[in-house]
């Protein structure tokens, strides 16, 4: 039986996403509580209640992640009392 050889020439490899600024980064529950300087259990809490935006990747359903602009948009309409 002759081994199968793959070509590394007909392989595609699949390039992520370039990110096109800053604000349109991903953070993590430590990063997003950091970055809107609240205690990561305050975080999730508001998670809990479906105050902030924020997507539940798949698994376990314990693991979210924040879109920063996302994040900054609805912290300036919280600021100027303009909650969802």
């Amino acid at each position: 039986m002759k081994p199968i050889l793959l070509v590394a020439s007909k392989l595609r490899r699949e390039e992520p996403p370039a990110v096109t600024s800053q604000s349109d980064t991903w953070m993590t529950v430590r990063q997003c509580a950091a970055h809107l300087q609240v205690h990561p259990v305050t975080l999730r809490r508001w998670i809990r209640l479906k105050k902030i935006p924020h997507i539940v990747l798949p698994g376990g359903g314990s693991d979210y992640r924040f879109m920063k602009s996302v994040v900054d948009e609805w912290g300036r309409n919280r600021a100027l009392g303009r909650q969802k």
